[in-house]
Parts: structure tokens; C-alpha cells; sequence
């Protein structure tokens, strides 16, 4: 079962146009094939699968493409929920979360990202939108959602997403920036879902680590305060 997307009661379902998803996994540290077509808001908050929804009056649709193993941590179907996806009023976004602690209220949802892309609104649907693919659903056997075949790679148009995000580090010889680095990632990946030491994964330890951070930010402050008081 899908964690919830939306914490207001105000949502209903709507009937709208068709349209397609993909033809990438919108979790914006994947980048696979988007194989299945995922309701965001679930089925037992609208009372049945509605494609299209109103969060507080504003319109929007209700899919997104997710490759088989994001659709999984989404989910919850492989060791439980390793991830959702949650509205953000402030921005009028969803946003791919990693999860803390489950007793936590505040700190349950790490946000990482907005969803890449972001699914249509009637007036986005409406202009000759190049996110859109040219294959269709299928069924999707294990949630009743719908399951889409392997696309056709279409070429991007308009600005680049960018793949790096490049930080100097110090390279001398009291100080070995890169090994820092390196060395915290490796002791903080396994605590994290979707994480791990390689390139892509040492993301996901970043992204939690400074949302931790933010969210406690006076423990952080009073942390290195007491360090350089020492």
C-alpha cells in the first residue's frame, strides 16, 4: 500500500483527460525505463482510482512513471516502505521522499527532490508537451495500477537536467578532503535506504544527512559551537 501523498482532507477525484507517463522513472535519482504508471494518491483516500485529482482546488493529475524497483520502495511490496512521494502546498509540487523514523512525525518524510517529471495540469496538458511517450498501459498484476511497456527513447527538448553536482574539497597534507568524504558516506550508507558508496547512491546519504541537519538545526549549531569552543 501507497504511504499517503497528501496530508489535507480537502482532495477529491476527478475525471479528466487521458494522458501518458514516462518515459522515465520520475524519482529524480533513477533515471530507468518507467515500466509502471503509479496513482500517487491512493486508492482508499479518493475510493477508487481517479487519474486525476483537486488538492485544496488546485487540479492535477494523479500518475507517475516509476521503474519496478521505485515502484516497489513505494510500495512497500519488497521489505517494507523505503520511500513516497508527497505534495508540497508551498511550491504546488510532489516530491520524492526518503523515510525517517516511522514514530516521527516531523521527521517521518526527507525530502529529496521534486518528481522529474512533474505529472500535467490541464493547462500543461494542454500545449504539445514532450514528456509525454507514445506507448501504452498495461495492467500491473500486483496493485491495479497500470503498467507501461518499455518506451522507445525520446530526445529531451529545452534545458538539460544536470547529472553532477561538483564540490571542492581540501587536498593537503593535514587534510585529505576526498578520503573525509569518503569515509563518512561509507559509514552513513547503510542507515539509509536507496543508499550505498557509488556515485549514485552517495547522493541519497548527502540528501538525508543535510535534511537531518536542517531539521534539527539548533542541535547542529550547539554541536559545532562546543567543537570550536574546544
Amino acid at each position: 500500500m501507497t504511504l499517503p501523498a497528501v496530508d489535507s482532507w480537502n482532495v477529491r477525484g476527478l475525471a479528466g483527460p487521458a494522458y501518458k507517463v514516462g518515459p522515465r522513472c520520475s524519482n529524480p535519482g533513477c533515471g530507468k525505463f518507467a515500466e509502471h504508471a503509479h496513482h500517487i494518491v491512493r486508492r482508499s483516500q479518493l475510493v477508487k482510482d481517479y487519474d486525476w485529482i483537486a488538492i485544496d482546488g488546485f487540479v492535477i493529475a494523479n500518475k507517475t512513471g516509476l521503474c519496478p524497483g521505485c515502484h516497489d520502495d513505494i510500495t512497500g511490496v519488497v521489505g517494507g516502505h523505503k520511500a513516497a512521494i508527497r505534495w508540497e502546498a508551498d511550491d504546488e509540487k510532489f516530491w520524492w521522499c526518503l523515510l525517517g523514523p516511522e514514530n516521527d512525525p516531523v521527521g517521518r518524510y526527507l525530502l529529496v527532490a521534486p518528481i522529474q517529471p512533474q505529472p500535467p495540469t490541464p493547462d500543461s496538458l494542454a500545449t504539445d508537451d514532450p514528456r509525454a511517450s507514445d506507448t501504452g498501459p498495461e495492467s500491473c498484476p500486483f496493485c491495479g495500477q497500470e503498467t507501461r511497456r518499455r518506451p522507445a527513447l525520446t530526445p529531451r527538448v529545452g534545458r538539460r537536467q544536470r547529472k553532477r553536482w561538483t564540490v571542492l574539497v581540501p587536498d593537503e597534507e593535514l587534510e585529505n578532503g576526498a578520503d573525509v568524504l569518503d569515509s563518512l558516506i561509507e559509514n552513513l550508507a547503510p542507515l539509509i535506504p536507496n543508499a550505498d558508496a557509488s556515485a549514485t547512491g552517495r547522493y541519497y546519504v548527502i540528501v538525508a544527512a543535510l535534511a537531518h541537519a536542517l531539521m534539527d538545526s539548533e542541535s547542529l549549531t550547539a554541536s559545532i559551537a562546543g567543537k570550536n569552543a574546544a
